[in-house]
């Protein structure tokens, strides 16, 4: 390493004046800059837990009721995240000097002992000791009390009763079991300089991988040395310096041509990162294991911390930004070659029937019912679910009355799994079990996948541009969760273990017979084209080419008119398209590159209709066209319109926002989220009313057409949008319900809209 009094020893510096205080503070700011914004966010993140936080919904369920194995595994991240941090910060520290003007042009990287000589400094001496490499045990405990501490305490506060304990013994394994491998990184260099390198660094010319007495480090790295470690080591050193030599990094060498400790260390973490990364995603796959979700994200933080750290001490040189190679790369991967999709549409095959909306309505008798869902993530596929079980348990024949549900987002996610919910059933089984069974699979977490995905697919795969192109991505995952989701075994009020997501893949075009025989609804999974903001309807139906209405799935990917046959794609992957949701599953478009239509890209259908109303007007009309032009297939004489929303509809006063609101965000990002949702439940009361009105004035003497909403009482909290519900929230769900298929326990809104819908197919109501 390099002797303090070397050329290389000391910066040049100026006459300048010695600056002072605010300019000391800016620029250990202006250094520090990155890791103070990525310690807000790791400080920010458990805190996300509960009610009311911003991102709440999105991530609110990340910590919570973990499994003392899952909190072992997350704590461990944890910890490895703060210390990376920690090391990052540290080595950007010791080279400081190459990004202001005075620095030596020549030199990247100051040791301790050079930074303990320096005469006039950049930064003031105590940012300088207590943020360089070698890393004291001091500096060690604070990065762990200020990163780490917290969402252990979060875990453990969080996770079920029984278990906390557990949980609590847990993250201290986790604690040993990181700091061990810390120690393991550190061991190359100080195994090779253990002879003459003072671990307090007394000596001039030190500069062990870690200062001071760390509890247990001088009796592993002596054990050590004297094992075949140490050829390890010498190997690692000398591959580590030939790498930097050919890269043109030879600030990071000493001046006889060895990589720095400092830098050794960094390497060794790197690598063993990598290793932990590939062994994780192997292990963890959602096709073999699962961890919790805030594994993956803490997976995920971890190369980013690394990623970024690296590209701002090497281009801290060149004062280019870090954020802006990043950018690059990212741009430079959409414009080339990354980009999500979904499957290729199959060919029906000839022994399945096509099915127009009029042959969907047939087996309607008196009552005609449809049933339009609304978006909401889990939370609205649990509630639609629900929903369905308590309706059906009161009313029977709602069963083969129900020819449509129109679903949206995660209310279309609850629609698939009552329909493959009702024919996996086996012969005989009970209506109530088949629908109890179909509300716990759609409350069930499908989060991890989408977490997984994040972590080992799309994160890398955005960062390296598409160099990294693996050939999934986390909607994928997502779908064939759900997929494995719709075949595991309920026992009670959980779902067992996850099979295989073949068995649980179903076409849409094979529901056909089953939908003409009336044995299940006819599903419409309502999506967004994300350039054109128009609407689509993803369903196995047929609509005639007459008539305004939003496009088929068909029209869209083929371009074709709908007399031709619809192109087929798995239930699971309609789901999915509907309710493709910011960040949670990425926007797609299909295969069929041929087709100019399919650089059009997908998103959830709540970004044009929320409700899943307009999609099942769409197929009523055609419907009640036939009906009043007298075709004898169609015996039905009263249409109800049962809508189900998750959350309560918006109120018409709300608390005036603050004048900085007002100011900063109120044009564009406060107005545009309230306008989304305002329209939308607007436009939906409209919409229905005067379809009503209309088709009610049209058809008086031939069919009355009436329309509920069930929604939960605008006091309750609302549930989280993303595909994990912890049981408190379940419980809640259910609640919600009344505390049995009794209506009479029911909420008095839900009971009003029930005891209306009841009377009105009972031929009873006004």
């Amino acid at each position: 390493m390099s002797p303090v009094n070397s050329p290389d020893a000391a910066p040049q510096t100026s006459p300048e004046q010695k600056p002072g205080r605010i300019a000391l503070a800016f620029r250990v700011l202006g250094t520090l800059k990155y890791g103070i914004a990525l310690t807000a966010l790791i400080v920010y993140l458990p805190f996300t837990t509960y009610r009311g936080m911003p991102m709440h919904g999105m991530l609110g369920n990340l910590f919570s009721e973990l499994t003392p194995l899952s909190a072992l595994v997350a704590a461990l991240f944890v910890f490895l995240v703060a210390w990376t941090l920690m090391i990052v910060t540290g080595l950007i520290v010791n080279g400081v000097e190459v990004r202001f003007p005075r620095s030596s042009r020549g030199r990247g990287y100051r040791t301790y002992a050079q930074i303990q000589a320096e005469p006039q400094r950049i930064l003031p001496k105590w940012a300088d000791e207590f943020f360089s490499v070698p890393v004291t045990f001091g500096q060690f405990l604070l990065y762990t009390a200020a990163l780490a501490v917290v969402p252990c305490i979060v875990i453990v506060h969080n996770a079920l009763p029984a278990d906390r304990l557990l949980a609590a013994v847990a993250t201290v394994a986790a604690f040993v079991v990181a700091y061990f491998l810390i120690l393991l990184a550190a061991a190359p260099a100080a195994v090779l300089d253990l002879n003459n390198c003072d671990p307090m660094c007394n000596a001039a010319n030190c500069d062990p991988p870690l200062r001071g007495r760390w509890p247990g480090a001088k009796w592993l790295w002596e054990w050590l040395h004297g094992t075949p470690f140490q050829l390890l080591s010498e190997w690692a050193r000398s591959g580590s310096s030939f790498l930097a030599r050919r890269l043109h990094m030879k600030y990071i060498l000493d001046d006889v041509g060895n990589i720095y400790p400092a830098h050794l260390l960094a390497t060794m973490a790197v690598v063993g990162f990598v290793v932990l990364w590939a062994v994780t995603a192997w292990w963890f796959h959602p096709a073999n294991h699962t961890a919790a979700s805030v594994v993956y994200l803490y997976i995920g933080l971890l190369m980013f911390v690394w990623i970024f750290g690296a590209l701002s001490f090497h281009l801290g040189r060149a004062h280019v930004s870090p954020l802006a190679i990043i950018v690059a790369f990212v741009l430079l991967g959409y414009v080339t070659k990354v980009d999500h999709r979904f499957w290729p549409a199959q060919p029906p095959t000839t022994a399945e029937i096509s099915i127009d909306p009029i042959q969907v309505a047939v087996p309607a008798d008196t009552n005609l019912v449809i049933v339009a869902t609304a978006g909401g993530g889990v939370w609205a596929a649990g509630w639609t679910a629900r929903a369905l079980e308590q309706l059906i348990a009161n009313r029977a024949e709602l069963r083969q009355e129900i020819r449509v549900i129109s679903g949206v987002s995660g209310g279309a996610v609850g629609a698939a799994f009552v329909i493959d919910g009702i024919l996996r059933a086996a012969p005989g089984t009970s209506p109530a079990s088949v629908l109890h069974d179909a509300r716990v699979r759609s409350t069930a977490s499908s989060l991890e996948p989408v977490a997984y995905g994040f972590a080992f697919l799309d994160f890398p795969r955005l960062l390296s541009g598409g160099i990294y192109d693996p050939q999934q991505d986390r909607g994928q995952l997502l779908e064939n969760e759900w997929a494995r989701i719709a075949t595991a075994p309920v026992a009670g009020e959980k779902v067992g273990r996850r099979p295989d997501a073949g068995p649980g893949k179903r076409r849409l075009r094979s529901l056909n017979a089953s939908i003409r025989d009336g044995v299940v609804p006819a599903p419409i999974f309502g999506t967004t084209v994300m350039e054109a903001g128009q609407r689509l309807m993803i369903t196995p139906i047929t609509f005639p080419s007459t008539g305004p209405r939003a496009r088929t799935l068909q029209e869209f990917v083929l371009n074709t008119a709908s007399a031709t046959p619809e192109p087929d794609i798995d239930l699971w992957t309609a789901a999915r398209l509907s309710a493709t949701f910011t960040y949670i599953s990425p926007p797609v478009r299909s295969w069929l590159d041929a087709v100019p239509a399919q650089r059009e890209h997908l998103i959830d259908g709540g970004y044009y209709d929320n409700f899943g109303v307009t999609s099942a007007l769409d197929w009523l009309t055609p419907v009640l066209e036939a009906r009043a032009a007298g075709d004898p297939r169609l015996r039905f004489k009263r249409v109800l319109l049962i809508e189900l929303s998750a959350f309560a509809a918006p109120a018409e006063s709300l608390k005036p926002a603050s004048g900085v609101s007002a100011a900063l965000t109120g044009p564009s990002l406060t107005a545009l989220l309230a306008l989304r949702k305002g329209v939308a439940t607007s436009r939906n009361q409209i919409d229905v009313a005067r379809f009503k009105d209309r088709w009610n004035a049209l058809l008086h003497n031939l069919v009355r057409i009436e329309s509920v909403r069930f929604e939960p009482q605008a006091s309750r909290d609302p549930g989280p949008l993303s595909w994990h519900l912890s049981s408190t929230e379940i419980d809640r769900l259910n609640l919600a319900w009344g505390t049995s298929i009794d209506p009479q326990t029911w909420p008095e809104n839900l009971r009003n809209e029930w005891r209306a819908a009841d009377l009105f197919l009972r031929g009873e109501g006004s």
